[in-house]
């Protein structure tokens, strides 16, 4: 992301959180990653990993690879992310059966602890990438030509392996492809649509 400044010399899984705060952080992304988790069941982790990849990776992930970082995110989000996440959403409804002070610092913690949860499944998934911590990456966020067509690519496979169907011009994504570089958010898009079209 062009306005955004990455330490290199930071762990690749800490230079992915870096990248993921700071995007999700962006207009529109974070309503735009909710509808895409709830209505159609996206691991917004590996989502923003398909992206991460395609702007630090001139390749794009194999469907094989992909079926293993799959496999990987979502035994971690069924057996550990998504309960806490029940558990921080269920504390939301039931805050009128607790003290005033109460429902706040435990959703606050319950959140706290959620988003452990996903910064520990990013870790998962370099790892099961197999990428070393100390692997120079050019985390700095900008989209080039050739990301263009790796991020489309990666996100296509991602979406193929899980079986989800989405509109080629989903508004979800096109909102977070624009996010992700204000000037080629359209060319991912259009590349996007081109690879669901086949």
């Amino acid at each position: 992301m062009n306005e955004t400044t990455v330490n290199k010399d930071l762990p690749a899984s800490r230079r992915f959180w870096d990248f993921s705060v700071a995007l999700y952080a962006r207009e529109g992304v974070t309503s735009a990653c909710m509808e895409l988790q709830d209505r159609h069941g996206l691991d917004i982790n590996m989502l923003l990993f398909c992206i991460w990849r395609g702007l630090n990776d001139p390749g794009s992930i194999t469907p094989d690879t992909m079926h293993r970082l799959v496999a990987a995110a979502h035994l971690w989000q069924r057996e550990i992310t998504a309960p806490v996440r029940a558990v921080r959403r269920r504390l939301k409804v039931e805050a009128g059966h607790l003290d005033e002070a109460q429902p706040p610092q435990l959703y606050r913690k319950a959140l706290e602890f959620e988003l452990a949860c996903e910064q520990a499944e990013q870790l998962v998934l370099v790892r099961t990438l197999g990428m070393p911590e100390e692997e120079p990456v050019s985390a700095d966020g900008v989209v080039t030509a050739g990301g263009v067509g790796v991020i489309a690519h990666n996100i296509a496979t991602y979406l193929t392996v899980r079986a989800i169907r989405l509109s080629r011009d989903d508004a979800s994504l096109t909102t977070i492809f624009g996010a992700v570089s204000p000037q080629l958010g359209g060319a991912i898009s259009a590349e996007f649509a081109r690879l669901c079209a086949e």
